[in-house]
């Protein structure tokens, strides 16, 4: 579990104050401090996936939040703790309205975890069982977490949806 050492803190805010604007926050907030060889790959793809999300939401504002949280939504390739900070910030700098980056936000998330649903419910668990493995969902794994929704059901699942990072798993 990674916790946001105080340096770091104290970076954003400095970057922040003397408005370097959204591509050297993000850095500062997404890039790992740790430089091992292990870590180095995954901060290579953090900060892909950082500069492709800043990119959107500058060039296509509205419809790019929209866009990205629809993707979300079907697919998790980004979490949307990664995409609503930004467009948050965009919006504190005045470029967008920060309501209507809630508003659009929310739209896509809700248009996409529909999305999501209607090809759960369409194709199912034979499409799961067929190509789960890619993805490491093997019939053990699959069995477990049938167990695990039976026990908690919708309980199991508000919570889980609640708490960032785990409804992205």
């Amino acid at each position: 579990m990674n916790i946001i050492p105080s340096r770091m803190l104290i970076n954003i805010g400095l970057a922040l104050k003397s408005g370097e604007g959204v591509q050297s926050c993000s850095l500062l907030i997404l890039g790992s401090h740790n430089h091992s060889r292990r870590n180095k790959g995954n901060r290579m793809i953090i900060d892909a996936i950082n500069h492709f999300i800043i990119d959107l939401i500058s060039a296509t504002g509205y419809v790019g939040i929209f866009l990205a949280m629809l993707i979300e939504g079907i697919f998790t390739p980004i979490p949307s703790e990664m995409i609503m900070p930004f467009a948050g910030y965009v919006a504190y700098t005045g470029e967008l309205n920060f309501f209507l980056v809630i508003l659009v936000g929310s739209m896509g998330a809700m248009l996409g975890s529909t999305v999501a649903y209607a090809l759960a419910l369409r194709l199912g668990r034979p499409l799961v069982d067929r190509y789960g493995v890619l993805f490491g969902l093997d019939n053990e794994r699959m069995t477990a977490a049938e167990r695990w929704f039976g026990r908690w059901g919708i309980w199991g699942i508000l919570i889980g949806h609640s708490l960032p990072g785990i409804r992205s798993v």
